[in-house]
């Protein structure tokens, strides 16, 4: 990892003051008196993709514990959907476009829903206070005087 110390002290402050008043606050992750090098959570965005999927850490078969791990029964994503998902088997979850079904996709009114209780109606629809008034509503081609 670089020192980019002589090119970040142009001012020529003394080390152990430029180290405390701008190391310390500085982000280039490729300095390596910058406070963000080296930290945990660099490290781990930087080498996700190897970490996940390129270079997995693999128990040996050799390892005593592998024979009790393999014989476990593992879920794949079928088994779990069908165990722990009520109506998954409506859903495809595989491959290809998504299927609408009633199950998941209910329609909702716009304008929301109202649930009365016994012996109570329903409020009256909300106006728009600017709206024009029905009963006074100008026909295409009338005359009017202001």
């Amino acid at each position: 990892m670089a020192d980019y110390y002589t090119e970040c002290n142009n001012q020529g402050v003394s080390e152990n003051d430029f180290r405390l008043q701008f190391c310390s606050r500085c982000t280039r992750s490729d300095c390596s008196r910058s406070a963000v090098s080296g930290g945990g959570f660099t490290d781990r965005v930087q080498t996700w993709k190897e970490r996940l999927f390129t270079q997995v850490p693999k128990l040996p078969p050799s390892d005593p514990r592998f024979a009790q791990i393999a014989a476990q029964s593992f879920n794949t994503p079928e088994t779990w959907k069908s165990k722990f998902i009520p109506g998954a088997d409506l859903v495809s979850i595989s491959t290809g476009e998504p299927q609408k079904t009633t199950v998941w996709n209910t329609p909702f009114p716009q304008d929301g829903v109202y649930l009365k209780s016994q012996g109570e109606t329903a409020p009256a629809p909300k106006r728009d206070p600017w709206a024009v008034p029905d009963k006074n509503q100008v026909k295409p081609g009338a005359t009017f005087k202001f």
